[in-house]
């Protein structure tokens, strides 16, 4: 388990300064966080995230490094934990603190800011189906696979570089990366004899969006709010869904305020209530972190208040809080890659055997999907309840991935299966333009590469040619020189 954090930051007098550790009492020293430290300064002095062992200390470390930017303080937020621990599943939760960790430094409650943040990271690594898929759009790794895989199987080693190419980093074990969309029921990957190579095909999609609140509005009309609040709360939605256009920047922006556990949980009793702010103090600790949390959804848009009997809220009232978009992020099966495989497969821009083994692969989870579907409905029809639309049938993954929990997809709210599908359309949209870019920006790259190749080739050979004709100018001097001193002999 985790054992604790610390923050530091050079010196170019000093070198290595602790800025805060928690807890106060974490045994790690100096010289261990400062192994750490270099281990990222060491490398390109670029921000990144790094996970390794302290040897004899018995404990693994995730680090953050803020890397090196002309006019600041260069910062790494390093996080120790148990050998038995696996660092990398702290990464995105390092990665999205560490920006709030370095603002508050200097705060006269930092090291107990720290402890929160601890707790937090803690929490994190237990992430639900949803934040797992949420967190997959996130990332820019996973979400660029995502992109390319859509166009059909692809060997990894391919994969690999093409995701280098696109990054500029190294990757030596792509199974890091592709180990989040394993887990989350994405990908699946399998041995193709003819390429000699483990490829990655995409089985499931994914969508991330905004939706208006149903149950909320629901749960308004039924006496959770009076007629003028029920009419204002609607014009507010209204007002908001009017205007609204999915952009991947809103869906990644929106993606990582479900990776905050606390907004997370809030956003969870939201979609089962209209809630007084005194009765979410449960559900986050502290009212300070409860204050936060509100100002961070409101601002997003996704919560708004009001007073308890009136639209206006009062010194003393204890404000009702509501959703006023539901954020959803899902799996959903790819028809779209049934023809794409054919086409590409027509226009022989993929192998046989990767496009045969993709269908399969594709067939194998529809047909899984379907009969978890009939499962669930006669099991809802048994029970009583009232049967699930079939968009959340469809985010189960497969069953064979044991490492999978299977989704809780009954605890989700319904969607609107047609404002779900236009949604598709638009991401599909952006995809192909994300596509064609990404194909542009390779062809430059490669362009620049080749260009670079010649010129050093060029340079390499006047280099060469200059080096000779030196060593013939120096024989010849050399040459010269034992005649002079045979002559004089």
């Amino acid at each position: 388990m985790p054992k604790g954090l610390s923050v530091c930051r050079w010196d170019d007098k000093v070198g290595l300064r602790v800025v805060g550790v928690y807890p106060r009492n974490l045994d790690v020293s100096e010289d261990d966080m400062l192994r750490v430290f270099t281990a990222h300064a060491m490398g390109k002095p670029e921000a990144g995230f790094l996970t390794m062992t302290l040897e004899g200390t018995n404990m693994a470390v995730s680090s953050f490094y803020t890397g090196i930017l002309r006019g600041r303080d260069q910062f790494c937020i390093m996080l120790f934990m148990d050998l038995e621990e696996e660092p990398r599943a702290y990464e995105e939760g390092l990665t999205l603190a560490s920006s709030e960790i370095v603002e508050n430094i200097g705060e006269p409650e930092f090291v107990e800011y720290l402890g929160e943040v601890f707790e937090k990271l803690k929490r994190m690594v237990e992430l639900s189906v949803e934040q797992r898929l949420a967190k997959v759009f996130v990332d820019q790794e996973t979400r660029l696979l995502m992109h390319k895989l859509a166009r059909g199987g692809i060997p990894a080693e391919e994969l690999r570089e093409w995701l280098e190419l696109q990054t500029g980093k190294h990757y030596p074990d792509l199974g890091l990366v592709t180990l989040p969309l394993l887990r989350s029921g994405l990908v699946e990957e399998d041995w193709i004899n003819a390429v000699s190579d483990n490829c990655v095909f995409l089985v499931n999609d994914l969508l991330g969006a905004r939706f208006p609140p149903e149950q909320s509005l629901k749960l308004a009309k039924g006496g959770g709010l009076n007629r003028e609040q029920y009419r204002e709360y609607e014009n507010r939605i209204k007002s908001l869904f009017e205007g609204y256009q999915w952009t991947e920047e809103d869906t990644i922006m929106i993606g990582q305020l479900l990776l905050d556990p606390d907004i997370y949980d809030v956003t969870k009793t939201l979609r089962r209530k209209i809630a007084q702010k005194s009765e979410l103090k449960g559900v986050v600790e502290k009212e300070a972190s409860l204050d936060n949390v509100l100002r961070r959804l409101e601002q997003a848009q996704v919560i708004t208040q009001m007073g308890t009997d009136s639209i206006e809220i009062s010194k003393k009232d204890d404000p009702l809080i509501m959703l006023t978009a539901d954020v959803h992020f899902e799996s959903f099966f790819p028809e779209f890659l049934v023809l794409r495989i054919q086409e590409r497969l027509e226009a022989k821009d993929i192998h046989p055997d990767i496009a045969k083994r993709h269908l399969e692969l594709l067939s194998e989870t529809y047909m899984r999907m379907r009969e978890k579907m009939k499962e669930r409905k006669k099991r809802k029809k048994e029970e009583g309840e009232e049967e699930l639309p079939e968009m959340e049938a469809e985010m189960a993954p497969p069953p064979e991935l044991a490492e999978v929990e299977p989704p809780e997809t009954a605890d989700l709210p319904p969607v609107d299966e047609a404002e779900a599908k236009r949604i598709q359309k638009e991401e599909e949209k952006k995809r192909k333009e994300e596509e064609k870019r990404l194909k542009e920006e390779e062809k430059k790259k490669k362009k620049e590469e080749e260009r670079k190749r010649k010129e050093d080739e060029k340079k390499l050979k006047e280099e060469e040619k200059q080096k000779k004709k030196e060593e013939e100018e120096k024989k010849k001097k050399e040459a010269e020189k034992k005649k002079k001193e045979k002559e004089g002999s």
